[in-house]
């Protein structure tokens, strides 16, 4: 954000120019560089929000063409957080008391030709006003860190938990089905282990991306682990789609990394499970997804295995569909 002495966005709201060229110079004088637009009606109003940002917005209570409440309603709706601050005629006790009443929304109010007092009220505006901005980046980037992880982007295991229990409650509601996937990179530990974690981060960055290549704009990938992900393919019940998008991560994951000065080579195991055939709960799904995972590494990598709901896993593999080596089917 600009220093507000080197550059403040202005906009006045009066009857006349002259009025606001007045304000800006006695800010100018207190050693503000303004850059002040003018406007006296809703219409221009509204087409001045739209045009660009700004940091301060006087405004006189007595405008012809728009009153206080109406301005301070377009610049909300503008989505603007602007500090908004009450020029008036000289203001007696009793008004100031009926003003200090009222002030929801309104930063402050000052007299018509009173800089020594125009001035401050500015001052405090814009120190509340960066405050307010600084919360909410604090705070967006607390919920940011809560639900995505910060290496790949991807969401999270706490957001991705979330929005399969929103998938599983749509599905039971229009009698459809979900499809989960829980996917591990292979020999991921070796890369680390042989070219350090810096090149093992950009190998997770790029494979979030390879990953997240694969699907629609309406699944969701998340990272849940160090190299573990997976992978929700909402409104979809057929393995046969999962089993077409677990060939495609298969290939793309498959291809070589370039990391920097170095090249990797890695494979991922897949598990898949579906709603509600494989189990009714987030937890049970991916759950039985991991096991699934787990069988496909045991058969070698590089490989997918679908969940087998009538077993209890007592046998490694013999409850597992086989991992067919004819091509499959592009999405």
């Amino acid at each position: 954000r600009t220093n507000m002495l080197t550059g403040l966005r202005m906009l006045v709201i009066c009857d006349a120019a002259k009025d606001a060229e007045k304000l800006g110079s006695d800010l100018l004088h207190a050693g503000y560089d303004i850059s002040l637009q003018w406007t006296n009606s809703e219409r221009a109003l509204q087409s001045a929000l739209g045009e660009r940002d700004y940091d301060i917005v006087l405004c006189d209570d007595k405008t012809a063409n728009i009153d206080i409440v109406t301005a301070r309603g377009l610049i909300a709706e503008s989505g603007q957080d602007i500090p908004f601050i009450v020029i008036s005629d000289i203001m007696t006790p009793e008004a100031q008391q009926i003003a200090s009443q009222m002030k929801a929304g309104v930063d402050d109010f000052v007299e018509w030709g009173k800089p020594e007092r125009l001035v401050p009220a500015v001052e405090r505006a814009l120190h509340t006003s960066e405050t307010r901005r600084q919360n909410r980046l604090a705070e967006q980037e607390m919920r940011y860190r809560a639900n995505f992880d910060s290496l790949t982007e991807l969401p999270n295991r706490t957001l991705m938990l979330d929005r399969l229990s929103q998938a599983i409650k749509k599905a039971r509601r229009d009698e459809t089905g979900v499809l989960l996937m829980f996917l591990d990179l292979d020999h991921f530990k070796a890369v680390n282990d042989s070219m350090g974690h810096l090149a093992g981060d950009l190998l997770l960055r790029q494979a979030a991306k390879r990953i997240s290549s694969c699907l629609r704009d309406t699944d969701t990938a998340a990272r849940i682990g160090g190299d573990e992900f997976s992978i929700i393919l909402p409104d979809a019940n057929q393995r046969t789609t999962a089993e077409n998008i677990a060939g495609k991560l298969l290939k793309a994951l498959s291809e070589p990394f370039e990391l920097d000065s170095q090249k990797a080579s890695i494979s991922a195991s897949i598990g898949i499970t579906v709603f509600p055939h494989d189990g009714e709960e987030s937890e049970t799904l991916l759950k039985n997804a991991d096991h699934a995972m787990y069988a496909a590494k045991r058969m070698g990598r590089n490989a997918f295995q679908t969940y087998s709901s009538d077993t209890d896993f007592i046998d490694d593999t013999a409850h597992f569909q086989s991992v067919t080596s004819a091509p499959l089917n592009t999405r």
